[in-house]
């Protein structure tokens, strides 16, 4: 007898479960104020390791990020690990009041000295209400439009909201001890009613609002009840009772629940529907959390995938009905990520892997007597030099262009950024989707916290205060400052810092150093051996034309940027070209200083025709457009190899090519 066992991606892919979709819903251009989410805390030896999400002062402005903290308290030093500010790289919205002042590891809870308590998976200035509710508005909206494109077919369509918390659902009463609704349930109504009286809607359903919903609980299991039923909520309840008990419906009655005379249409659940249950007509999936959810993406996932069923239980697969959609508080990539990494961990499903094979490696050895080879002494010689870079301008040059291009500002307010993408899974590929549907819309917001403006700015640009209010003053964009404080400095600052460095680099000279640099001693090759792997290598014939061969089989290859398509055909070039002497891919330590950061040409290459040339090269692809930071550092190169170009007796050339003929179209005369 032939036994078939099928895993998820296989299932998926063969039409046997449902297609899924994921409405991702997200705060865009925030950033305003303190952002501080508690991962956990973890006990050390003699301390605790506290991990958390904040905003992060970064290269490219605001980055949300997951950052660790060891925190002694017993020291009281405060100006430890545990300050977010330090953390924050100095983000003005931590300075007061984000020191850690206690942490509760069997809570799993740590205290602010401002007061403010935060318990693992909850968030500070998060904005997580209207997160929440938008993406319940748009699991109503989704499930309306659904239902009327099933309602002729008689499918009846069911979502499913996973909560955190029951009493964001239902709560109890203080004096009384009667159930009442939690924000969640006073949502859903006030929402469902606004839909449903949307002329495209109106006559879908009818049914009463408070009976389109229903929870079921673990706590349920001694309180038979529907939770807003008008009964008293006791554990010998009778058994009419509880026939008609939301237990009873939701959890073993699954075909009553999918009959359109049954009004219960929306379930919210914790923890109750983790293992086990199921129903193939849930088509949509929403999480409302307020704190990180332990229930993994694919339990939630699993309890809609099964194929729906029509009023006479007849399965439906065609891929425009058969589809689940799932509502996610994180991006798309987010989401895929989670998800194939616990395909992997849970179900043993094996998908295509970019890690590199250590087999597929080489070890290269500098080729015998290559320090006393004349042509890679005398180019050593003459590109070895090193530099110190002075620069000079007018402040109100700076002030004026960066008032210029400050123009330019688009500052967008904080933003729900919804956006809808098709998930696909392959098993040579992993988890990925296709991007069906964007929308974007403000939302209003006033901030708790006004930034320090120009401190801000100070900080991530260097200039004075002075300097950088006459640019804002003279961009007349100050208006603009309450749109999106947040967003306000960090273009501001990318601006100005843009200018700033246009300007450096227009006006930089170089001048030679006369001290050796050690890392740049060509005896080092004599000595130094390397690891690469093959794809980062191109095997090479005229060993006595380059540097390296292997140590396994004496081959001869030279380094390449495996990333960059001209590198490969370009190193074959140099090889087989007659003209060329000698040539070297530069090794990483080569490196000359600029403004933008250490720059490393790629290529040196001795040419010799009627006489003997030097020339180092940065290779680029056919019609390939530089990023402006990749110019300006070609740009810088230039002006250090003019510098020492002098000592070459003018036979030291660079510049940037996309092939050899490049560089035979470079050379004088």
């Amino acid at each position: 007898m032939l036994i078939y066992k099928l895993d998820p991606i296989q299932a998926y892919d063969l039409g046997l479960v449902k297609k899924i979709e994921v409405d991702s819903t997200a705060i865009e251009q925030g950033g305003n104020g303190a952002f501080v989410e508690l991962v956990e805390i973890k006990s050390g030896a003699n301390s605790l390791t506290v991990k958390l999400k904040i905003d992060v002062n970064g290269k490219n402005g605001v980055e949300r990020k997951t950052l660790s903290a060891k925190v002694n308290l017993s020291s009281r030093n405060k100006s430890g690990t545990a300050d977010l500010y330090k953390l924050s790289n100095g983000r003005e919205a931590y300075k007061d009041g984000y020191f850690i002042d206690s942490v509760n590891l069997e809570n799993q809870t740590l205290k602010f000295s401002n007061g403010r308590i935060i318990r693992k998976g909850e968030q500070i200035g998060g904005l997580n209400e209207i997160l929440m509710r938008a993406q319940m508005q748009n699991t109503i909206s989704k499930h309306l439009e659904k239902q009327k494109m099933l309602k002729e077919r008689g499918i009846k369509v069911l979502s499913l909201f996973f909560i955190d918390s029951v009493s964001n659902y239902r709560d109890f009463d203080e004096t009384t001890g009667q159930p009442k609704k939690g924000k969640f349930a006073l949502w859903f109504e006030e929402d469902f009613a606004r839909f449903a009286e949307k002329p495209e809607y109106r006559d879908l359903i009818h049914f009463d609002v408070a009976k389109l919903h229903d929870g079921y609980f673990s706590i349920d299991k001694k309180n038979i009840h529907s939770p807003f039923e008008d009964v008293s909520l006791k554990s010998n309840a009778s058994e009419a009772d509880a026939q008609s008990s939301s237990f009873n419906l939701i959890m073993r009655d699954k075909e009553r629940l999918l009959s359109e005379d049954e009004p219960l249409r929306f379930i919210f659940s914790h923890s109750a529907l983790k293992e086990g249950w199921d129903n193939p007509n849930v088509f949509q999936i929403c999480t409302l959390t307020e704190t990180n959810s332990e229930i993994s993406k694919r339990q939630k996932i699993g309890r809609g995938l099964r194929l729906p069923v029509d009023k006479d239980g007849k399965q439906v697969a065609d891929g425009g009905t058969a589809v689940l959609t799932v509502f996610a508080s994180e991006s798309f990539a987010d989401f895929a990520k989670d998800l194939q990494r616990e395909l992997s961990e849970d179900c043993g499903v094996v998908f295509g892997t970019r890690l590199k094979n250590a087999k597929d490696t080489r070890k290269l050895k500098p080729r015998e007597k290559l320090i006393e080879d004349e042509k890679f002494i005398e180019l050593w010689k003459r590109i070895s030099s090193a530099t110190r870079y002075r620069v000079e301008f007018e402040t109100g040059k700076l002030i004026e262009e960066a008032a210029k291009t400050m123009e330019n500002l688009d500052i967008q307010p904080i933003r729900l950024a919804r956006d809808v993408n098709g998930l696909m899974m392959r098993r040579g590929e992993g988890v990925g989707g296709v991007l069906k549907t964007m929308e974007r819309s403000g939302i209003y917001f006033v901030p708790e916290w006004i930034p320090n403006l120009l401190g801000e700015i100070q900080a991530g640009t260097g200039l004075t205060r002075n300097t950088i209010f006459e640019i804002l003053q003279r961009a007349e964009k100050l208006k603009e400052i309450s749109k999106n404080p947040s967003s306000f400095i960090d273009q501001a600052t990318e601006t100005i810092n843009s200018v700033l460095l246009e300007l450096m680099v227009e006006n930089i000279k170089y001048e030679k150093v006369e001290s050796p640099v050690p890392e740049w001693d060509m005896r080092a090759f004599a000595i130094e051996e390397l690891s690469e792997y093959l794809d980062s290598l191109e095997p090479v014939e005229n060993l006595e034309k380059t540097v390296y061969q292997a140590v396994e089989d004496s081959k001869s290859y030279v380094q390449i940027d495996h990333s960059s398509k001209p590198e490969k055909s370009f190193a074959r070039d140099l090889d087989s070209l007659q003209n060329v002497k000698f040539y070297m891919k530069l090794p990483r330590k080569f490196k000359i200083a600029t403004p933008l950061g250490n720059y490393t040409p790629d290529w040196a290459v001795v040419f010799e025709n009627d006489r003997r040339i030097y020339f180092v090269a940065e290779t680029k692809s056919q019609g390939q457009e530089l990023r402006r930071s990749e110019e300006m550092k070609i740009k810088c190169g230039k002006r250090h190899f003019e510098a020492i170009r002098e000592d070459c007796n003018g036979a030291l050339y660079y510049g940037p090519v996309s092939g050899i003929n490049e560089i035979v179209a470079n050379l004088p005369g």
